[in-house]
């Protein structure tokens, strides 16, 4: 069997050898970079999308528990941060550079979040643990608050009942006071009276004698005195 190429010419593409005007190397080239810049876009998009942010893990409060898985999260978040840090220079490297390979890169990331997620979960159940601690305590102090005030109330139940009843003690002692002090002011006015007059009485019986030494024309032959409440007469 004759081969069908030995009678045959081969037929030449009539673009593989024509030369290319300086127009066409350009609209080459342009067609090239069209493609090219098509893949760079989309293979930087893609590279965007892989830029993490920093983990910001609020710890406040956290060191009453004096507990060093605590620590040990708080300076693992911070390795994480820096691998983090790390790995967003390269991507934004390779997406400035996209046609330039990386080929030095290596990244503890996954282990360092692995830790991490092991003292979080250890670090968690200590916090359950004290806030359960904490809601019994507050339970006791809240019964014992209940008991003390029971306590006291029995305690001055007693002293509460004697204070009402010198209360009222003291209000019938009042009442008693307030009755003397009239009785003496009502007792005080009659004696005023009294020794108003008695100095009547006094004046009176001056005049009495004088009027008496006038009739018999002496002081010795007749008098009245005065004694107490009396009146008697001297001969």
């Amino acid at each position: 069997m004759k081969s069908v190429f030995s009678k045959e010419k081969t037929k030449k593409c009539p673009f593989c050898f024509q030369e290319i005007s300086d127009q066409g190397k350009r609209d080459l080239i342009g067609s090239i970079e069209k493609v090219l810049s098509k893949e760079v876009d989309i293979h930087e998009e893609k590279l965007k999308k892989c830029i993490i942010q920093e983990l910001n893990v609020d710890f406040s409060g956290m060191d009453v528990l004096n507990s060093p898985n605590y620590i040990k999260c708080k300076d693992v978040v911070e390795e994480i941060n820096k691998e983090i840090f790390k790995i967003r220079e390269i991507i934004l490297k390779k997406i400035n550079h996209p046609y330039t390979p990386i080929t030095d890169f290596e990244s503890c990331l996954i282990d360092k979040l692995e830790q991490y997620e092991l003292f979080r979960t250890k670090l968690q159940q200590e916090i359950e643990d004290y806030n359960n601690a904490v809601k019994k305590n507050g339970t006791l102090k809240r019964n014992l608050t209940n008991d003390n005030a029971a306590i006291a109330h029995y305690e001055v139940s007693s002293d509460i009942k004697l204070w009402k009843q010198a209360l009222g003690e003291q209000k019938k002692a009042d009442e008693a006071l307030k009755e003397s002090d009239e009785k003496i002011k009502n007792l005080n006015d009659e004696l005023n009276i009294l020794k108003s007059r008695k100095k009547n009485i006094k004046i009176a019986v001056s005049l009495i004698n004088k009027s008496l030494r006038f009739v018999f024309f002496s002081k010795d032959r007749l008098e009245i005195k005065v004694e107490g409440d009396k009146i008697e007469n001297e001969k």
